[in-house]
């Protein structure tokens, strides 16, 4: 039995989809789902970066509804 499942979440449509089985998934089987996004870094200025690890945050705390 599944306990722990981890999503990798990037705001794409495919991703909304895979959120929404990931959560039907997890609900369905009592497992925890975890998560992630990254930001990548390599080549752009620290304001790009930093845009795009706000809006990761503004995206992850609206999946914690």
């Amino acid at each position: 039995m599944l306990r722990h499942i981890l999503l990798a979440f990037n705001g794409s449509p495919e991703s909304e989809k895979a959120l929404g089985w990931s959560l039907d998934l997890a609900q369905g089987m009592g497992a925890v789902l975890d998560v992630v996004m990254v930001v990548e870094s390599v080549r752009r200025s620290a304001v790009e970066v930093e845009a795009d690890r706000r809006w990761a945050w503004e995206m992850l705390r609206d999946l914690e509804t």
